[in-house]
């Protein structure tokens, strides 16, 4: 575990927003809360755990996955959600190599077709045997690979930061090994959206196993500012996720085991539907998800 400190400016100085319950903290022997930096406003977990804490954390039921009826009933919008990103990159670079750091499944590199040579990066060995053939594989952490210098033209981050304990060493690796012409794609959530607003330490991304750190669209922009890069592009998603009501329902009810909260259940499932629709109608920059397009300076 690391001493609270700042990822955006380094200050020690924070509130204390609310103490975090959940259940997989407790291995830890010690009290987590999430706080917010009093200089920055960045959000953030205190005390930090290290890496090797996070992929401890980390297990098989970590992501929703086939076979289960809530990823069955709501996969199309996971489908969605990569082929609206891939796009959103392929504005910027139609053909190249590609790397994606952290990749989990692998399902987002399926998205970049013959024209790509493409890299996959990820210190988990859960979904190395279900990847692509093509796909070139390095089961280990970033700076652990040694590419050469300039070597892609896309970098993508996607829903990494979040996990990130120091982030300063990756996002220079990142810079080191993109071509002065690359792009770099990160997705992460939004602590400024109208989910947080509502729910606050029990939004499910806050409450999600290994998240433990929490940006804004101010806060995500000066960093990769501090960090040599320039901001192409930032927007948040239209959609807030299906289940984004339904999870974070579910946290805060957590433990309780009466017949009253299972017979909630179904309708708090149809409201969690109907609410993902109305999300569209949003403020700009108050989506649950940002979505970035960087260059280097």
């Amino acid at each position: 575990m690391k001493n609270g400190h700042c990822l955006i400016c380094d200050s020690n100085k924070y509130q204390k927003i609310a103490p975090l319950k959940y259940d997989y903290l407790k291995r830890f022997n010690t009290n987590f809360f999430l706080v917010k930096c009093l200089q920055c406003g960045f959000h953030y977990l205190s005390p930090l755990p290290g890496d090797d804490d996070l992929l401890e954390i980390y297990s098989d039921e970590y992501h929703f996955h086939e076979g289960k009826w809530l990823f069955s009933l709501f996969g199309w919008f996971f489908e969605l959600s990569l082929i609206k990103d891939a796009s959103l990159i392929k504005k910027y670079k139609k053909r190249g190599t590609v790397l994606d750091i952290g990749g989990g499944s692998g399902n987002f590199l399926d998205q970049f077709g013959a024209d790509w040579t493409r890299y996959y990066v990820d210190p988990s060995p859960s979904a190395v045997g279900t990847l692509n053939k093509d796909i070139k594989i390095f089961n280990k952490y970033l700076e652990e690979c040694h590419f050469d210098n300039e070597l892609f033209d896309v970098i993508i981050l996607r829903n990494v930061l979040e996990h990130t304990s120091n982030p300063g060493p990756l996002i220079k690796e990142v810079g080191r090994i993109m071509k002065k012409d690359g792009i770099f794609f990160i997705r992460v959530p939004n602590i400024n959206s109208v989910d947080y607003k509502l729910f606050r330490e029990y939004w499910y991304v806050v409450q999600d196993p290994g998240h433990i750190a929490f940006y804004s669209p101010e806060t995500i922009t000066k960093f990769m500012g501090n960090m040599d890069f320039n901001t192409l592009h930032l927007s948040t998603t239209t959609f807030s996720a299906p289940l984004s009501l339904l999870r974070s329902y579910n946290f805060k009810r957590h433990g309780e085991r009466s017949w009253l909260n299972k017979l909630h259940a179904p309708l708090i499932l149809a409201l969690s539907f109907f609410y993902s629709l109305t999300s569209c109608f949003f403020s700009k920059g108050k989506g649950g998800e940002m979505k970035l397009i960087c260059s280097k300076k």
